[in-house]
């Protein structure tokens, strides 16, 4: 193969391995990430049930004729 003085050898990537980079990139970029969202969610979990158990104590009230 010969090259000109004025042409730079250009690199080719497959399919797979944009594919194969960006997964590694999800990997390590989302770790922190998930535990913030795991954090929100067990939050939400937690409103969700005093909720509940609100709702529990009006039910007898509101029952009543």
């Amino acid at each position: 193969m010969e090259l000109k003085t004025d042409q730079t050898p250009k690199v080719q990537l497959g399919c797979g391995t944009l594919i194969l980079i960006a997964l590694i990139v999800l990997m390590f970029s989302g770790r922190g990430g998930t535990q913030k969202l795991q954090s929100t969610i067990d939050e939400l979990n937690a409103k969700v049930d005093r909720l509940e158990k609100k709702i529990d104590a009006l039910a007898p009230h509101s029952s009543a004729p």
